[in-house]
């Protein structure tokens, strides 16, 4: 058993780290150390509550996701960069029901009187849809969904950039609601609100409508398999202690066979892409190394740095080169899930071996961040 799926039966408080008195806020969605952190905390915890596994075994329990599912387990990967959304120009005012997508690709040579330059990325393509010459489009840019559906989302992977297509907005996910509530302190004596001992929280909302979602992640460590019955076992994930179920999934993360049953056609210019599917945490910031792409980077599309932080709990041992720290952990820039990086791989190198050594796999520049969930990914052709 390695996969499992998290059902929040409560809205889950997932603090951003920026301090209030008054509001306590949230992510949109967890980062990978919150669901690490979770599976790791029960797979450590004795039954009289004592977690008994040293800081540098926790660390090593390897933990990938967390991924938006459905209720039948049906991955909902995060909203890829390389595609290009716009308002249809015949669209009435006001109404929001289709939106036209295009894919972004790489171009051979740039569009006539354009010219660009910055240090490090002289090497770099532009990114353009293929449609219209290298031109974008006139038509009002439309808000990209947060989530798409597997069926969907693994076609755009299959696919090498074609025409515009239009699409309905109700095919994609929406970010996820966020819930307020607003908390007062009581005094103890009188049973009555303190004066200004108001605050509020934000929690994030795992439902649509009628429409409930879950937590998908993986974990092929025995101990914790042994803990969680086929019924699943509560759970705590996030701040305030908010409940959650932990159960085993039913089904496997698809294999990249099933979305390759031809395998992975990358061409004469040998070029595939890697999708983070989990914000990704690298030494060059933006990016990952070439020994992690296993290739050249040629274009990439990366939206704006998401910020993690911590604090650190254990006390860390002079004499011990772990990340084991009391305190303020370092603040760290990550490449949001979604970023697309454009590859062209070397000369003698199998495309299938390669993907597959990639697909929902880490590709952070460090093993312990990959151990912890992040730069989870997956690979489509160019």
């Amino acid at each position: 058993m390695s996969h499992y799926l998290i059902d929040p039966r409560d809205p889950l408080v997932l603090r951003d780290g920026r301090a209030s008195d008054t509001e306590m806020r949230t992510l949109p969605f967890p980062w990978p150390s919150t669901t690490t952190g979770c599976l790791r905390t029960l797979t450590g915890t004795s039954a009289k509550g004592r977690f008994e596994l040293s800081t540098a075994e926790a660390l090593r329990i390897p933990v990938a996701g967390p991924l938006l599912a459905d209720e039948q387990g049906n991955l909902l990967p995060p909203s890829p960069a390389d595609c290009l959304w716009n308002r249809p120009d015949d669209a009435p005012a006001g109404d929001e029901t289709q939106v036209e997508r295009r894919r972004l690709a790489p171009l051979d040579a740039l569009p006539a009187g354009a010219a660009y330059g910055a240090d490090g990325l002289n090497d770099l393509k532009l990114l353009a849809p293929t449609d219209n010459g290298g031109e974008m489009p006139k038509a009002k840019a439309a808000s990209a969904p947060a989530f798409w559906r597997w069926s969907d989302f693994a076609r755009w992977l299959q696919s090498r950039p074609t025409a515009m297509e239009r699409c309905e907005r109700s095919a994609f996910l929406a970010p996820l609601p966020v819930e307020r509530r607003i908390h007062v302190k009581i005094d103890a004596e009188t049973q009555t609100a303190e004066d200004g001992m108001l605050f509020s929280t934000q929690a994030v909302v795992f439902a649509h409508g009628k429409e409930r979602f879950q937590l998908a992640v993986r974990c092929p460590d025995e101990r914790l398999a042994r803990k969680v019955p086929d019924n699943g076992v509560a759970v705590h994930v996030g701040g305030k202690r908010r409940l959650s179920f932990l159960r085993p999934a039913t089904a496997r993360w698809p294999d990249f066979g099933t979305v390759f049953p031809n395998g992975l056609e990358v061409g004469a210019g040998r070029i595939a892409r890697i999708i983070l599917l989990t914000p990704g945490l690298f030494e060059a910031g933006w990016r990952p190394s070439d020994g992690q792409l296993g290739g050249q980077l040629i274009a990439a599309a990366v939206g704006r740095p998401q910020v993690i932080s911590g604090w650190g709990i254990v006390e860390k041992d002079p004499d011990d080169r772990s990340r084991g720290q009391f305190g303020p952990k370092a603040i760290r820039r990550m490449a949001p899930a979604g970023s697309v990086y454009w590859v062209r791989l070397p000369d003698g190198v199998d495309p299938n071996a390669w993907a597959r050594a990639r697909w929902f796999q880490g590709v952070c520049d460090t093993e312990q961040d990959r151990l912890d969930g992040f730069g989870l990914c997956v690979v489509g052709v160019e």
